[in-house]
């Protein structure tokens, strides 16, 4: 395939031909085939090649939460640029922030016990939901229009080893790999630094064996790529397990439908004094240079 991204290709079957070195076809449900050397499933909680073909993976688990997004125009917002607001409530917990001049985003998430997803047209209902909430989150959401609206299910995805099959041929990135629960705010980002492990690890590996993959030296081609996405498990599967324990413990701690241990919880923020032992700077310091050393910060 060209460097281009394939729009309307539903991806309906993959074939793969030990007998070609482990040739990969790719049939669409728009009746194109595609035969590549390597694939890579970025397709997320309900992965397609995780199922089919990594069978040691588990099912993605339901937080009986539901979450809901969107974003508008409102010139008068009072945040700054890059500084998120977060409100919590009995059995809700919303995020609201400048992500523009004049664009505010928000995304909020709810127990399904306390209240059921309203439909995405209802929008007095949806901000009725997330009171008592500042105004200006509510004035946020009663401002959005429907068609900037997303919504569905928190479901998350227990990260596991064993992220390629077939000597590297075919990898899991994303969170095809590790659903991660948005209670530290690290869903998103863990996704973009798996994207960046996975560059690094396929650029230390090309400029090891650089000259057999001029020379098309299949067996050499094939420990390259093998190498590379065991360097990058091996980088990335203790990261996103130790992040995925912390975000569940905290989703469960915060996100609460009991109004007990809401008031319980916010007496332990008035005082400081949170149970949880999760390090900020486990976080937000990691930096994922320092696993690839100079190669990555020259290519990067």
């Amino acid at each position: 395939l060209e460097s281009k991204v394939l729009y309307n290709h539903a991806l309906k079957k993959v074939d793969l031909d030990p007998e070609e070195d482990w040739e990969i076809t790719l049939s669409f449900a728009n009746g194109d085939e595609h035969t590549v050397d390597m694939l890579i499933g970025a397709d997320g909680v309900d992965s397609i090649l995780r199922n089919n073909f990594f069978e040691t993976h588990s099912a993605p688990t339901s937080m009986g939460q539901w979450w809901i997004s969107g974003t508008t125009e409102l010139k008068n917002w009072k945040g700054e640029p890059n500084v998120c607001f977060e409100c919590r409530g009995t059995a809700t917990r919303i995020w609201a922030s400048r992500i523009s001049e004049s664009t505010v985003g928000w995304k909020g998430t709810v127990f399904e016990e306390k209240y059921q997803k309203p439909a995405e047209d209802s929008i007095a209902e949806i901000a009725e939901i997330f009171r008592p909430a500042p105004s200006d989150i509510i004035d946020a959401i009663l401002s959005t229009q429907p068609q900037n609206l997303s919504s569905g299910s928190v479901r998350v995805y227990k990260p596991h080893p064993n992220w390629n099959q077939y000597g590297g041929r075919l990898l899991l990135t994303g969170s095809a790999v590790h659903g991660i629960p948005d209670s530290l705010m690290q869903d998103t980002g863990m996704l973009l630094e798996s994207a960046e492990a996975l560059a690094m690890a396929f650029q230390d590996s090309c400029e090891k064996y650089v000259d057999v993959y001029v020379d098309d030296d299949l067996e050499s081609v094939a420990f390259g790529l093998n190498a590379a996405a065991e360097k990058y498990e091996a980088v990335r599967l203790p990261r996103v397990q130790k992040i995925y324990l912390d975000s569940k413990e905290e989703q469960m701690l915060l996100n609460t439908s009991s109004s007990i241990m809401s008031g319980l919880r916010a007496t332990a923020e008035w005082m400081n004094r949170f149970t949880t032992d999760i390090s900020i700077k486990d976080v937000v310091g990691y930096d994922i240079f320092d696993k690839f050393g100079s190669t990555a910060h020259r290519t990067l």
